[in-house]
Formats: structure tokens, sequence, C-alpha cells
């Protein structure tokens, strides 16, 4: 935990205050950025994603390594995406729902825990609804090529 603190505030939190000059920066960054990536996948697997996307230049094929040694699915997929492995994408989705699919059976299957399960069930699904309206409401809105109904009224009246 503690390289894992020390790399992170060396590599994330980077300013270049702190360093000679911006090339020892981007060397120190190029020398420890994979063991901090592996150090992500061990402590912290819902981190790896968002400090894979935010950094670009990363070295891929180590980084989708570690990502897929350790299970971190959706680093890994984003990875393969870039690399344009879009078989293996589907192949890593779907495992996923099917082990997600296979633990909702065996919950629903143990004694009084359908309700349990449903109510999980319900929660995820008005998460994910709360994320679609909130992408929708941010979307720009399309005009529709087709006229108004009041236009197509009012011409046909005349």
């Amino acid at each position: 935990q503690m390289e894992l603190q020390y790399l992170e505030t060396l590599l994330v939190r980077r300013k270049l205050g702190n360093w000679m000059d911006s090339e020892s920066q981007q060397r120190f960054f190029d020398g420890h950025v994979i063991r901090y990536v592996e150090l992500l996948c061990t402590h912290n697997p819902s981190a790896v994603l968002p400090f894979i996307t935010e950094n670009e230049a990363l070295p891929l094929g180590e980084c989708l390594d570690l990502c897929r040694r350790f299970d971190v699915t959706d680093a890994s997929i984003y990875l393969l995406e870039k690399t344009g492995d879009f078989t293996l994408v589907l192949k890593l989705l779907l495992g996923d729902y099917q082990e997600e699919l296979t633990k909702f059976k065996g919950t629903c299957l143990e004694p009084g825990s359908l309700r349990t399960a449903l109510r999980t069930a319900l929660k995820r699904l008005q998460a994910q609804e709360a994320l679609l309206t909130t992408a929708a409401a941010s979307a720009p809105a399309q005009t529709s090529p087709l006229p108004s109904t009041s236009a197509a009224t009012t011409t046909s009246t005349a």
C-alpha cells in the first residue's frame, strides 16, 4: 500500500515544480507506470480504467497483460478495443455476463434469498436507468427533418 501511495503521488499528482525538468519527470513515469498499474490491479481495481483513460501513452500490451492476469475486466475491454481485438472484447463481455447470470441463479435458488436478489436487481436497473436518463438529458437535442403536425394542419386547411 505504501508503494502504491508513493507512486500515485509521483505519477498521478505530478507537478512540474517537483521535478528538475519535464524529461526527468517523463523518464520516471515511463520507468514506473507498469508497476503502478500492477499495484492498482491488486489493491484498487476500480481505479485502473480511469488511470488508463487519462494516460493515453501507456504501453498497451503490458497494461493489458496485467489487467487480464488480475481480472480487471473493464480496463481489459478498454485496452482490447484500442488494439482492435473486438472478438476478445465480446468474449470477455459474454463471459462476464455469464458469470453474473450464474451468480444470480445461485442466489435465487438459496432459501429466502429471492427477495434479496430481486431487490438487488431492481437497484441495478434503477441505477442504469438513471445513467441513461442523465446521458439522454446531456445529449444535444436533434431536430426532426419532418414538418411539425401543426404546420401540416395549417397548410391542409388553407
